[in-house]
């Protein structure tokens, strides 16, 4: 993966021992790294002498370019659930959160009004009835706040659209980010519009794209019943019911086309 363009850094501002930065280059295996400023390698400040985070305390330290480095996110270690909170949008602080997020179980991530997943290639108790229906019975008491936020123009309409993602809908502890957030999305712009939704699922192969499909499509079965003490038996469990099975391979044959 190619570093992101970075703007140049004020090495005048940097403190030793204290600044915190990114850094990319071949001593780091080509990604991104959180490392610790140690010192300016050369009076120019063209050359940066830094400690990678994953190193130990008496490491001498690695040089390496200041072009290849960019300061470090502070929020970016908490893995705040909607990346657009971050105070530095930048691909290592973005691929950080992520990280952070992923190593306590939370596979979901939201960044504005779209959804990060990463797949856990193991089993999560993500997608019961009881999770269904915590989604669904927010989607259903937020529905006049929702209403009106959309009403208020399309800059509060894209704001609430995040909102929605996250499952902040009014409850007094917000919903984290999930697929089931990003369906309650789509169902409240068409209740708001009355026209079609989309939602884009993308990924590369083995990414998980089928079944979030499927997690979707249970939701959204699910969101069409009022009674949600009634659920049909199958929806929300872990073992797919032959009809979204079916109905998945229709679909994929009409509109999907081989990855490899």
């Amino acid at each position: 993966m190619a570093a992101s363009p970075l703007s140049p850094i004020d090495v005048r501002s940097l403190r030793p021992s204290t600044s915190q930065l990114y850094v990319y280059t071949d001593k780091t295996n080509g990604v991104w790294l959180r490392a610790t400023l140690l010192s300016v390698a050369d009076k120019a400040g063209d050359a940066l002498l830094v400690r990678l985070a994953n190193a130990p305390p008496t490491s001498p330290g690695i040089r390496v370019e200041a072009d290849k480095a960019t300061r470090a996110s502070d929020a970016a270690q908490k893995g705040l659930p909607d990346m657009a909170q971050l105070d530095i949008l930048h691909e290592a602080a973005l691929l950080e959160n992520i990280e952070a997020r992923y190593k306590r179980g939370d596979i979901y991530t939201a960044c504005g009004s779209l959804l990060v997943s990463v797949n856990p290639y193991k089993n999560l108790p993500l997608y019961s009835d009881e999770v269904i229906t915590r989604y669904i019975e927010a989607g259903r008491s937020d529905a006049r706040a929702v209403a009106r936020s959309f009403g208020a123009g399309g800059s509060s309409a894209s704001r609430h659209a995040g909102t929605i993602l996250i499952g902040a809908l009014g409850g007094s502890a917000p919903l984290p980010p999930h697929l089931f957030g990003l369906a309650e999305c789509a169902l409240s712009h068409m209740a708001r519009t009355g026209g079609a939704q989309m939602i884009l699922i993308s990924g590369e192969s083995g990414a998980g794209k089928t079944e979030g499909t499927k997690y979707l499509l249970r939701y959204l079965m699910s969101r069409s019943i009022e009674n949600t003490d009634a659920l049909p038996a199958g929806i929300a469990s872990t073992k797919t019911p032959p009809q979204l099975d079916s109905a998945t391979r229709i679909a994929w044959k009409n509109g999907g086309s081989p990855l490899d």
